[in-house]
């Protein structure tokens, strides 16, 4: 696996083009369509996620609870990103943000593992969090505005 340089957090454009089932509903060109991967704070994630200590941690039955946080935090990304309501959106943008500072509490919870985790709780606490909390900021100004 290459090193991924975390000053460098990109994603590149999936390959999106599939063919049409017969049993696929018409496209509404009107319709605005973006998949998950386009929202920029679960790219981050994403990308911070396979970073090598993530890679450590699968073989590892210590870091269980974290392993359980990471898959809460892109959970909460992802049904934050399909739900409709913006009070539901800051909700579990919210509880995304949560897991990803009860991660980062975790690693940091003694010397062996902070210095084992310095890293990946640098990139959590420099990248991924401040992108949970501006995206909530975002929705919550729109949530602000609504009617």
């Amino acid at each position: 696996m290459d090193e991924l340089n975390p000053d460098k957090f990109f994603v590149e454009e999936a390959n999106l083009d599939v063919e049409p089932s017969e049993e696929a509903p018409p496209v509404n060109s009107k319709a605005k369509y973006r998949p998950l991967h386009s929202l920029r704070c679960y790219q981050i994630a994403c990308n911070a996620f396979i970073l090598d200590g993530w890679q450590r941690s699968a073989s590892d039955d210590g870091d269980q609870r974290v392993r359980e946080l990471k898959s809460t935090v892109l959970e909460n990304l992802g049904a934050g990103f399909y739900s409709y309501e913006n009070s539901e959106k800051a909700r579990y943008y919210n509880q995304a943000r949560a897991a990803l500072g009860a991660i980062v509490a975790l690693l940091s919870s003694s010397h062996i593992k902070r210095d084992q985790w310095s890293r990946e709780i640098s990139i959590l606490e420099s990248q991924v969090i401040p992108a949970c909390s501006a995206l909530i900021r975002k929705i919550e100004k729109k949530y602000r505005e609504r009617p």
